[in-house]
């Protein structure tokens, strides 16, 4: 068989290379990847650490040209992209665009961005797999959440756009905690761990586990978050109750705790709590050195889905989204407490996840575990 897959995170990299060291026969199968350097800082470095690694047949560096046009050259390249496609793609494509020999049986996308459907729409005899990027991937139907009004109006026109890309397959690293649209196609995507010492040495050459150390040291792990509302009298509340908490949790618990600040989080003082500013990949570098009497504290995270998703850990987990007043537009509590109830059926001890209603509750619950 022959595949493509197109990464555009570290997260999705991670994906597409536990993908090929459980799922592709290396002596018969081909499997090239396509990475989007300009998406985020690091996917450069990433592309070049997986062309001297060659686990991958091909790797493609491809950019975001349209960020460098303006005016009515942008307007006609916008336009070339949904009448031509493949000419926009290999035109993204650092590698002096695709080859006309290029061909493949499957490929594979997270989501359905420009570049995404330019890079689908090039191969148009492949079939097309979903494949997942993080919590997002199970929670709502993330691969529409690019698609806008005119590109549903060129669909009608062209009859290609995101409406005509039909996946055969959705490859999940969890596929029981998925209920989505995707049911009927899902399949598992096997996390490479270290039982299998061959395959976890070349994951780790591209993803090193270095912050594992750190984070077995620690059962209290308090994954911080910013404050995230345009309303002033509400960001001013939110704030004061995530003083309130830093606070507590210095009284309570101190330098047995280990922070983890979100990368968008100003710097600030945390006072004899450690904070872990390293800024290394949670999901990949930190999770597997995660103790099993570990509790991860936070709002209402990603990162407190990732253990046990990923690696099927349980670490004890405690929700504190319903101290904290809420603002209309993030997650609400009734879809936080569905999401946590699905992952509650998951764990084998659904006495690990707490939701406490007040400080005094999340206090009491401290000194429980103490």
């Amino acid at each position: 068989m022959r595949y493509a897959l197109y990464c555009n995170t570290q997260y999705q990299v991670f994906a597409a290379e536990c993908f090929l060291l459980n799922h592709c026969d290396r002596d018969a199968d081909t499997c090239d990847i396509y990475i989007d350097i300009d998406n985020a800082e690091g996917m450069e470095a990433c592309a070049q650490k997986l062309e001297k690694q060659h686990l991958f047949s091909r790797v493609y560096k491809v950019r975001r040209i349209m960020n460098a046009e303006k005016g009515c050259r942008l307007y006609v390249h916008k336009v070339q992209s949904y009448l031509n496609p493949r000419k926009i793609f290999g035109k993204s494509v650092v590698q002096s665009g695709l080859k006309g020999t290029d061909a493949y049986d499957y490929v594979m996308i997270s989501h359905l961005g420009p570049l995404a459907r330019w890079f689908v729409f090039s191969f148009p005899e492949a079939q097309v797999c979903f494949f997942e990027d993080g919590l997002g991937s199970y929670l709502n139907d993330t691969q529409e959440m690019f698609v806008t009004r005119k590109d549903r109006f060129f669909e009608k026109l062209t009859k290609r756009g995101p409406g005509t890309i039909r996946p055969v397959c959705f490859y999940l690293f969890c596929p029981e905690f998925y209920n989505g649209r995707y049911d009927a196609i899902k399949r598992k995507i096997t996390v490479v761990d270290e039982t299998q010492k061959e395959n976890a040495e070349e994951l780790e050459e591209i993803f090193p586990r270095t912050g594992s150390t750190v984070y077995s040291d620690y059962k209290y792990i308090y994954l911080d978050q910013p404050v995230a509302t345009l309303n002033k009298a509400l960001t001013g509340c939110q704030e004061q109750i995530s003083q309130e908490m830093d606070s507590l949790l210095n009284r309570k618990l101190g330098e047995k705790v280990l922070v983890r600040p979100h990368p968008r989080q100003k710097k600030k003082d945390y006072q004899r709590m450690r904070a872990d500013r390293a800024g290394e990949s949670w999901e990949i570098s930190c999770t597997p050195g995660l103790r099993d009497d570990c509790v991860l504290i936070g709002r209402y995270s990603t990162a407190q889905f990732t253990p046990k998703l990923l690696y099927n850990k349980e670490p004890y987990l405690i929700f504190t989204h319903r101290l904290f007043p809420e603002d209309g537009k993030g997650v609400s509590y009734a879809d936080a407490g569905e999401t946590i109830e699905r992952l509650k059926k998951l764990y084998v001890s659904e006495n690990r996840i707490f939701c406490p209603e007040n400080f005094q509750e999340l206090e009491e619950l401290l000194d429980s575990m103490e």
